[in-house]
């Protein structure tokens, strides 16, 4: 009796976890721009926010001045780690009241709202507990086939695998299509700008020679038809927490 009540205690268990390791993990991306002249009191403002009902767990938010890219002088305010159910969940009206006090009154725009998801099978992380201030956000667009884009990333993810470059890269997904076609973006920590001297804060330097080592003499053509193959382009964003 006990070994049979143990054994569907293991059962449960073990479903549980893979119940959890299965949902999907989210971050949602609103991008905003502020007045202009009313820029500190945006970001007083966002920041009050933030910290009324967005300091931890799946409600967690930060705010991220974007430094580079198409949408430079913008913000970027994002939520997560979180999962579907978290949208589920209705806002008080406090807390819609709160938002439009101290963050609509002060926005020239809202922008375009994102659902990415964290794509773990092509993600590099060797300290899934690091805070992450800074980091620059590699974004196609025009893409045309998704799958053949991700391949050509999984490519780079084996480097990473091998040679146990000690940076974080990770892959995210957007969950919906938008009429960019900006389906995948690679996102870099960085901690100073002079990271980018050597490196574009990307972790590998010679990245054709590293293609040679791990996949072999046409490694690096390889990827290179994938990649033109499958996306429009791309453009950088470098994005910084405001604290």
């Amino acid at each position: 009796m006990l070994k049979k009540m143990l054994t569907a205690v293991l059962l449960i268990t073990c479903l549980s976890s893979a119940s959890v390791m299965s949902q999907s993990v989210l971050y949602m991306n609103q991008i905003l721009e502020s007045i202009p002249g009313k820029l500190i009191e945006f970001e007083n403002g966002v920041k009050a926010h933030n910290a009324k009902y967005h300091t931890s767990g799946e409600n967690k938010a930060n705010l991220f001045s974007i430094m580079t890219g198409p949408r430079s002088g913008q913000y970027a305010w994002v939520q997560g780690p979180m999962t579907y159910s978290t949208m589920d969940k209705v806002l008080t009206k406090e807390h819609t009241a709160d938002w439009e006090k101290n963050v609509a009154t002060f926005c020239k725009n809202v922008g375009q709202l994102r659902i990415v998801k964290l794509d773990a099978g092509l993600t590099y992380n060797p300290d899934p507990n690091a805070v992450v201030e800074n980091y620059i956000a590699r974004i196609f667009y025009g893409v045309t086939d998704v799958d053949q884009l991700l391949d050509a990333i999984g490519m780079i993810k084996k480097i990473y695998d091998v040679n146990k470059y000690p940076s974080t890269r990770a892959v995210y997904r957007s969950e919906f299509r938008d009429k960019d076609e900006e389906a995948v973006a690679l996102v870099y920590p960085f901690k100073s700008w002079t990271e980018f001297e050597k490196t574009k804060g990307l972790a590998i330097e010679d990245l054709p020679k590293e293609m040679a080592k791990v996949h072999g003499e046409f490694g690096w053509k390889l990827f290179q038809d994938m990649m033109a193959a499958s996306n429009a382009g791309w453009y950088d964003e470098v994005r910084m927490m405001v604290k």
